[in-house]
Parts: C-alpha cells; sequence; structure tokens
C-alpha cells in the first residue's frame, strides 16, 4: 500500500485548496477525484471577496482577471419590483466575478500539482477506514492508500462521508442550473436574483458570465421539490419563455447543455466535522450559504483551516478528535452568526407578502441614502 501524510477524497475547491496549502507547508498529500479534468459542476460560478483573496493567495491573481467582474446586483419582488444594488466600485478592485467551475477547479487542480500534490483522477474512492491509532486509508477499483490524516471533501452527496456514519441529515436545498448562449443577454449586466411567485421560498438567478453565455437556475427546499410543490425544471423553462424583467431576453436562447440540478448542504451542524484523524470540508460539511446558495468561498477557507489545524497536529504527532476539535470550533465561529441570520432571513422569505414588503422598504432606504449624497 502506497503511504501518504494526508488522503483527500474530493478535489473540488475546499479538497484541492487543502492540497495547496499542505504541500507547500511540506507534507505529502494524495487527492482522489472520480472526475477527470476538466469537468463541469452544477454551480452559480460566483466567487466573492474572501474568495478572490483567497485565490490570490495562492497564486492566482493574474489569473482571475480574464473572468468578468461584477459590479452590480439586480433583485427583483415578487411583484416584479427591481433594485440595483452596488456590489463593488469599478474603480477598485473586483468584490465579486464569475469564475466558471470547470475551470476554477481545473486551475486548483494544477496548481496543487505542481506545489507538490499527487493527483488521482478518475478514481472513485469506494471504501475509508480510521484507525485512530494506526492511521487512515482509502480504497480504490485499482490500489488501497494509507495516511496520517484523511480530509473529506466529497461535496453535498458526501458518499464517502455518509458510509463513514458523519452525516446527521439530508441536503436541505435542492438547486438547478443550465448554461445557454444568450444575445440579447447583456454580457456585462448585473448578476440577477428574481424572487418569483412560483419559486417561493427560494429565487431564480441569471448571471452572464461575460462571453454570451449565462447561467440561469433556481433554488428551494428539498422538501419542496421531493413533494413536487415545485419543478425547478420547470421553474427553468418557464423563466426561458418570459422573465421577470424584459420580456423575451431568453427566447432565442440556445441550451449548451441540458438542465442539471444539485443538493446543497447548508446546515452547519449537520455534519460531524472532525474526529480522530479526519476532518469534513466544504459542502460535506453543510458550509453553503442557507440563503444565496454559494459555497466556492465557504469551501475555499475550509480548506485553508484544515491545512492549518492539520499542520498543528503534525507539529505535536497528535492527530486526535480532541487536538483537531478547534477546526469545528473556527467554522462555528466564522459561519455561525451570519447563518443564524440567514436562517431567519430565509423563514421569513416563505411569505411573498414579506418579500414584497422588503423591497419596497429597501427601496426607500436607497433612495434616501442617494438624497443624502
Amino acid at each position: 500500500m502506497n503511504k501518504t501524510d494526508v488522503l483527500i477524497v474530493g478535489a473540488g475547491p475546499s479538497g484541492l485548496m487543502a492540497a495547496i496549502r499542505l504541500v507547500k507547508a511540506g507534507f505529502t498529500v494524495a487527492i482522489f477525484e472520480k472526475e477527470t479534468f476538466p469537468h463541469i459542476k452544477t454551480c452559480g460560478d460566483l466567487v466573492t471577496l474572501e474568495g478572490l483573496n483567497l485565490l490570490k493567495s495562492v497564486g492566482l491573481k493574474q489569473w482571475l482577471t480574464g473572468f468578468r467582474r461584477v459590479d452590480t446586483l439586480r433583485l427583483s419582488s415578487p411583484k416584479e419590483q427591481i433594485i440595483d444594488i452596488p456590489a463593488s466600485d469599478s474603480t477598485s478592485e473586483a468584490s465579486i466575478r464569475i469564475v466558471p467551475r470547470e475551470h476554477l477547479d481545473a486551475k486548483l487542480a494544477e496548481t496543487a500539482v505542481h506545489a507538490g500534490a499527487i493527483l488521482y483522477q478518475g478514481e472513485r474512492v469506494f471504501n475509508a477506514a480510521i484507525d485512530s491509532t494506526k492511521g487512515v486509508q482509502v480504497s480504490t477499483r485499482s490500489a488501497t492508500y494509507r495516511g496520517d490524516i484523511l480530509l473529506l471533501a466529497d461535496g453535498s452527496h458526501a458518499p464517502i462521508t455518509r458510509k463513514l456514519g458523519l452525516l446527521k441529515e439530508p441536503p436541505d436545498l435542492m438547486a438547478a442550473r443550465q448554461y445557454l448562449t444568450a444575445p440579447q443577454v447583456n454580457p456585462e449586466g448585473p448578476l440577477e436574483l428574481h424572487f418569483q411567485k412560483n419559486v417561493i421560498p427560494g429565487y431564480t438567478w441569471l448571471f452572464p458570465e461575460g462571453n454570451g453565455v449565462v447561467n440561469l437556475g433556481c433554488g428551494t427546499y428539498t422538501r419542496y421539490v421531493s413533494s413536487k410543490k415545485i419543478d425547478l425544471f420547470n421553474v427553468i423553462e418557464t423563466f426561458k419563455r418570459s422573465d421577470p424583467i424584459l420580456a423575451n431576453r431568453l427566447i432565442n436562447a440556445k441550451p449548451l447543455g441540458p438542465i442539471k440540478a444539485h443538493p446543497l448542504r447548508t446546515h452547519l451542524g449537520g455534519t460531524l466535522t472532525h474526529g480522530d484523524r479526519f476532518l469534513v470540508l466544504g459542502d460535506a460539511a453543510g458550509l453553503i450559504s442557507p440563503l444565496t446558495g454559494e459555497g466556492i468561498t465557504s469551501g475555499m477557507l475550509s480548506g485553508t483551516l484544515a491545512a492549518e489545524f492539520i499542520s498543528n497536529a503534525f507539529a505535536v504527532s497528535d492527530f486526535s478528535a480532541q487536538q483537531l476539535m478547534p477546526y469545528t470550533k473556527k467554522l462555528k465561529d466564522h459561519f455561525g452568526k451570519n447563518r443564524r441570520a440567514a436562517q431567519i432571513l430565509r423563514r421569513a422569505m416563505l411569505e411573498p407578502l414579506f418579500l414584497n414588503n422588503f423591497f419596497k422598504l429597501f427601496v426607500k432606504m436607497m433612495i434616501w441614502q442617494n438624497s443624502l449624497s
């Protein structure tokens, strides 16, 4: 069996960011990814300021300039009232960029390998085992690999995290998206979030990617999808026929692939995120935003934190749950307050009346603020 310091299951933003940090700190790392690069993921492709800074910290500042910056967010209420919100000053560094996962994951993988990580592409992990005294191991069809510590970055489906009994509950949100060529959509236009009557609770998004392609998607609670109260595929098709802001913008749009759906875990605490010789990262840890559904930034941050606490564990040759517990505490400290606020607001979004009143109040506040400037 092959021996490595750290074994990572899943080569998404969380696992790859951890790998980059760890190999730069001098550890040997093996990453296992069931897909091969590049591959398309079901994602909104939005990277926020914190995520952009994390990517810059591993040498990708210049690379990021090749992707469109976003300076305006556009929201619409169930009554189709529109609000434009500045996302960043056009004269300053971008606060938001659209970076398709096909490119992001491939670039992070390239960076990790260049730094010294071993990447096994097209290598699905079927089993993992943890022995608190002897170490960890993962098994693929071709071989079994040993290590000192295991990082589980296996996404919202979390097959290995689930197999190890670390999941306490199923995913709570479901999202669907489709890429389209849309010549009538401004390629440099705002990121749009539409709170429509036919997808409450939830919203529809339209993200122009800057090259004539748009990412069109929607999301809601998993229970509304499973009970057939909301059909996400139908929501997307209806939006294409008549979007709520400028009718017929997508009338000549051409799909670049099928509509794809994906579960989202947003409950921090719904997964056991640390234990003897293991940490759980990113989507598998329930780090997706419960309000926006964005998970790239939180995933990369969890990978960065995991590398820090693993380095500490190696420094004292202690891989116990007690030694690794500060990782979970750090996640709760960083994400907990915002998550509680988002959960409250998300519950309030169950009512269209609340959303319409919120938009009215927000518009009044913006008019008042503009009058002072």
